[in-house]
């Protein structure tokens, strides 16, 4: 009897420790994966994720109809395959929007705080935007819906801007492109995103600007260092967003295949994503 039991304790100890060498392996592989991933994009001149939300970045469908609470959705149903490649597309400085027909905007929000500071606590002066400083390079990344815009100084305050959109109605593309499946949404996501990289580079400038204070034309040389390194500095510390976002700089990321043919349609690159094969993704 006791030789059964060691031989069953011995059998368990191998089999957690072949499970827990199983897992490393599979969250090894996966970052690898994202990486190349991520080195891919650059390599296309990829600078803007547009990815759809239920099915997609969570794993239900809503139908725009979530009646449990948005830390419920965020705790229990995002997939991790995203929360991995949203933060990673922000240390790689690719900008990132979500693009949805769910008209329950501030649950997509909360999700999205969820994911770029889990576990952090957030502040906001509106109902449609929040602070959340990445503990990565510890500056504030702004998640917005178009409910009620942030403001000028949040935008220009912001390393980075994820804008959502979605069924809520409170926007509308002025465009001529394409409003078949989610291009207006794409389409309206850009226009923030070069909205906000005017905002903050123009405070990045008058930083600049603000530490030349006017010394001695012998010391000029030295003060033009000084901007060059602040400016570079700003740039390394947060996302420098890209000035040009075109279609072809641009991956939709959705379940929906008609969203996919519209997109391509459209000359927009896209990615079909299997809800029923989340680790394919990579």
């Amino acid at each position: 009897t006791t030789n059964k039991q060691q031989q069953k304790q011995n059998s368990t100890t191998i089999m957690a420790t072949t499970n827990t060498t199983a897992t490393t392996t599979s969250t090894t592989t996966a970052t690898s994966m994202l990486e190349s991933v991520l080195i891919r994009f650059k390599s296309l001149g990829i600078n803007l994720l547009a990815i759809d939300f239920d099915m997609t970045i969570i794993d239900i469908h809503t139908g725009g109809r979530w009646t449990g609470t948005p830390d419920e959705l965020a705790q229990h149903h995002i997939r991790p395959e995203f929360r991995q490649l949203i933060r990673a597309c922000w240390r790689h400085d690719i900008a990132v929007a979500v693009v949805t027909f769910s008209p329950q905007t501030a649950v997509v929000q909360h999700a999205l705080h969820q994911i770029v500071n889990p576990g952090g606590g957030s502040s906001s002066s509106s109902n449609s935007s929040s602070y959340n400083y990445n503990h990565h390079r510890n500056t504030p990344i702004l998640v917005t819906t178009t409910a009620q815009p942030a403001t000028e100084s949040e935008l220009a305050a912001a390393s980075y801007v994820i804008p959502i959109r979605g069924g809520d109605r409170t926007w509308q593309y002025q465009g001529t492109g394409s409003r078949l499946g989610k291009q207006a949404h794409i389409a309206s996501a850009v226009e923030e995103l070069l909205h906000h990289h005017e905002a903050h580079a123009q405070v990045v400038t008058a930083a600049a600007a603000s530490s030349d204070d006017g010394t001695q034309d012998d010391n000029h040389h030295n003060n033009n260092n000084s901007n060059t390194t602040a400016t570079a500095s700003s740039s390394s510390s947060s996302p420098s967003l890209p000035l040009e976002i075109t279609k072809q700089t641009t991956i939709l990321i959705d379940d929906d295949r008609r969203n996919i043919k519209h997109a391509l349609q459209d000359k927009t690159r896209a990615v079909w994503f299997n809800p029923e094969k989340p680790h394919h993704l990579f």
